[in-house]
């Protein structure tokens, strides 16, 4: 019985050292680079989101200033192909797609100018 043990216990300290080559070892690791990939993109979204509503809210208040019109342009822009990139746009409302879709398309035409 004694032996059974320490021989069980072996077995188990051999595949704690070698847990790491595991497949099962393996698909967990890509699915922590996978995961922590995403969150990196999902906080440059929320950065690029801040951006864009400050952006926003200062032409609201400011709506003959060209060149603020044309940072919220950009920024809209540049928010809309993250989200889209990202496979987010189910969490974002309608609305917002379509007021950041009327923007992307504004820079494409500014682009081709």
């Amino acid at each position: 019985m004694i032996r059974l043990i320490i021989l069980f216990s072996s077995v188990l300290m051999r595949a704690a050292l070698f847990a790491e080559m595991t497949p099962e070892a393996i698909v967990m690791n890509n699915l922590i680079a996978i995961t922590k990939k995403s969150v990196e993109m999902q906080e440059k979204i929320k950065m690029e989101l801040a951006t864009y509503q400050k952006y926003n809210l200062d032409f609201i208040q400011n709506p003959n200033d060209k060149e603020l019109l044309f940072q919220t342009i950009k920024s809209a822009d540049r928010l809309f192909r993250s989200i889209n990139e990202a496979h987010l746009t189910d969490n974002f409302s309608p609305e917002f797609l379509n007021e950041l879709t009327l923007f992307s398309q504004l820079a494409k035409k500014k682009i081709e100018k």
